[in-house]
C-alpha cells in the first residue's frame, strides 16, 4: 500500500507526486494504528497523479483502492475489483478536489459508493470518457455524492452503465449538494434489492434526496443536460428518483435529455416526491417508452419535451 505523503501525522500540502505506469494489486489494510481508515492500495495526503496505472482486487475499510485526504488526478487508468466492505468507496473514497479522465471503474463494491464515494467538501470532476461499470453497494452502486456545504461533483462526456444497488441510486446517489451532468449516458443502472428482498428500491439510474436530517444541508442544485438515460429500473424512479422532505432549496433540471427505456412500478422515466412548484423542471427532452409512464409527481414543462 502506498502511502503519500503523512509526515508526523500532518498532512505535507507542498509534496508532489505522480505514480505512472504501476500495477497495484491485492493491497489491504485493516484500518489499524495510524492507518486509520487507509485506502488498499494508496492513501493521499498530498498532490498525487496517478497515469496508466491499475488497480485490481485492493481492500479497506474505507477506500478500497485509494482514499484521498487532499488533492488527485486518476489518468487512463483501470481500477477494477477493489472492495471496502461495509464501508465507503469500493473504488475511491475521496474528501478533496479529484479529477478522473479516460479512466476505467469496474466491479468495485462497497458498503455505500461502488465506484467512488464523494464527501463533504469533495470536489469530484469525471470527464473525459470515463467509464463506471458493474460496480455494487447499498446506495450509490456507481458513485455516492454527499457534499454538503462547500463540495460538488461534476459528471462531462461519461459513462455509468450495469451499475446496482440494494436501497437506492444504482447509477448515482446524491445526499444534497451540487451536481452537473453533461453528455454522458446512464445505462443499464439499477436499484434491486435481490432474490432475498422484499423492500422498494429507488432510483434505478440517479437519486437525489433533499433531507433536513443530513448536517449542514443547504439545498441541492441537480442540472443534467445532453444525457441519455437508457434502460435503468427500480421499484420507484427508474430513470431517475428526486426525494425532497427539505425546507431548503430544491432544483432538478433537465434540458436536452433523452429517457427511454426506463422502468419501474411508477415513475419509469422520473419519480418526484416533491410538492413545491419548481423543484423538477423538464425542457427539450425525449420520453420513450419508458414503464408505466414518463413521470410520476409534479413538475414544470419547460417546453420542446417529446412523449409526455
Amino acid at each position: 500500500m502506498f502511502e503519500v505523503a503523512k509526515v508526523a501525522g500532518h498532512v505535507n500540502l507542498n509534496l508532489q507526486v505522480a505514480l505512472s505506469g504501476l500495477t497495484i494489486s491485492d493491497g489491504y489494510t485493516n484500518g489499524s494504528s495510524n492507518l486509520t481508515f487507509a485506502g488498499g492500495g494508496i492513501l493521499n495526503e498530498a498532490t498525487l497523479t496517478v497515469s496508466n496505472c491499475a488497480l485490481s482486487g485492493n481492500s479497506a475499510p474505507q477506500g478500497g483502492a485509494i482514499n484521498n485526504q487532499s488533492t488527485l488526478t486518476i489518468n487512463n487508468c483501470t481500477l477494477s475489483n477493489n472492495k471496502a466492505p461495509n464501508g465507503d468507496g469500493g473504488g475511491i473514497m475521496n474528501w478533496g478536489p479529484l479529477t478522473v479522465s479516460g479512466s476505467i471503474l469496474s466491479g468495485n463494491s462497497a458498503g455505500d459508493g461502488g465506484g467512488i464515494w464523494n464527501g463533504a467538501n469533495g470536489t469530484a470532476t469525471i470527464q473525459a470518457g470515463t467509464t463506471l461499470s458493474d460496480n455494487s453497494a447499498n446506495l450509490g452502486g456507481g458513485i455516492y455524492n454527499w457534499t454538503s456545504p462547500t463540495g460538488a461533483l461534476t459528471i462531462t462526456g461519461s459513462t455509468l452503465s450495469g451499475n446496482s444497488a440494494r436501497f437506492n441510486g444504482g447509477g448515482i446517489y446524491d445526499l444534497v449538494g451540487t451536481v452537473t451532468i453533461s453528455g454522458s449516458d446512464l445505462t443499464g443502472n439499477s436499484a434491486n434489492p435481490g432474490p432475498s428482498g422484499t423492500w422498494a428500491t429507488h432510483g434505478g439510474g440517479i437519486y437525489v434526496a433533499n433531507s433536513d436530517s443530513v448536517s449542514g444541508n443547504a439545498g441541492f442544485t441537480l442540472m443534467l443536460s445532453n444525457c441519455n438515460l437508457t434502460g435503468n429500473s427500480a421499484t420507484q424512479g427508474g430513470g431517475i428518483y428526486l426525494s425532497d422532505t427539505s425546507v431548503h432549496p430544491c432544483t432538478m433540471t433537465l434540458g436536452g435529455c433523452t429517457l427511454t427505456s426506463n422502468s419501474a412500478t411508477q415513475g419509469g422515466g422520473i419519480y418526484s416526491s416533491s410538492t413545491r412548484a419548481g423543484a423538477l423542471t423538464v425542457a427539450n427532452t425525449i420520453f420513450s417508452l419508458n414503464t408505466p409512464d414518463a413521470i410520476f409527481g409534479l413538475y414544470t414543462d419547460g417546453g420542446g419535451n417529446t412523449g409526455l
